[in-house]
């Protein structure tokens, strides 16, 4: 069952004591300032849905004692501050879309069953993740509009599951630190890589990417001139990739 709603925190309340049951609650486009700590009493809920509501600040720790919810969405929620302290109690949660006004995203790195993570439009974040070492299950990867962005945390190396990652409109972002080593998470199973509107990535990373079957690069100059065919200094790294597309346009198959 799902609920839409703009008529605020009334609705919320009687939705919290009198439909426990429910596992999906949509309450997106809607205008709350923050969520009744009576949140908790949904303990059956799946899937949670937040997005574009610009006022939000703050979720409640309340939050963290739903156990079973698997999917959580606060996308384009422009005002938000934090996440609470104890989200990472969310052992079930799989699919995560979030905006913050974060410079650097805590409490993540605990969600030990997160297989999709999108981070968007976070105007001020500067660090992504601290501690991922346990996102080991996480498959799919994507930031996109995070134009503060200047480097991805050395721990997400460990990502040993990864899949899928997709990194787009991130301007400041260059996948390398300053001192040449290697900030992109481990690449070992990474089947599709997807790269848009990176002025300033100068080169693939230097690490495995046996696995790659599809490569999509848009917009990325400095990038685009490394991996031309045979002649880029960075060819022989993508070499063995079946599918291979440069501003659009595919490569020629090996």
């Amino acid at each position: 069952m799902v609920w839409e709603t703009s008529h605020g925190e009334p609705f919320l309340k009687t939705c919290m004591s009198k439909f426990k049951c429910i596992k999906m609650l949509d309450l997106s486009y809607s205008n709350f300032d923050t969520l009744p700590n009576s949140i908790s009493n949904l303990k059956h809920l799946r899937l949670f849905n937040l997005s574009w509501n610009e006022r939000i600040k703050k979720l409640p720790n309340s939050i963290c004692k739903l156990f079973h919810l698997q999917r959580l969405s606060l996308f384009k929620c422009e005002g938000f501050e934090n996440l609470p302290k104890e989200f990472g109690n969310l052992i079930s949660l799989r699919n995560l879309c979030i905006t913050t006004k974060q410079k650097a995203l805590t409490g993540i790195g605990c969600l030990e069953s997160l297989r999709i993570l999108r981070i968007y439009e976070c105007e001020n974040l500067e660090f992504l993740l601290q501690g991922t070492q346990s996102l080991t299950t996480l498959r799919s990867l994507a930031i996109g509009g995070c134009r503060s962005l200047e480097t991805l945390a050395p721990s997400m190396k460990q990502l040993p599951s990864l899949e899928h990652l997709m990194i787009f409109d991130c301007e400041r972002l260059n996948l390398l630190d300053g001192n040449g080593e290697d900030h992109v998470p481990g690449l070992g199973n990474l089947r599709v890589l997807m790269l848009g509107k990176l002025p300033k990535l100068e080169a693939l990373p230097v690490c495995s990417l046996t696995s790659l079957n599809r490569l999509v690069i848009r917009e990325c100059p400095q990038l685009i001139e490394r991996c031309k065919t045979t002649i880029g200094e960075d060819w022989h790294k993508i070499s063995h990739v079946s599918k291979i597309y440069i501003d659009g346009f595919k490569t020629p198959e090996n």
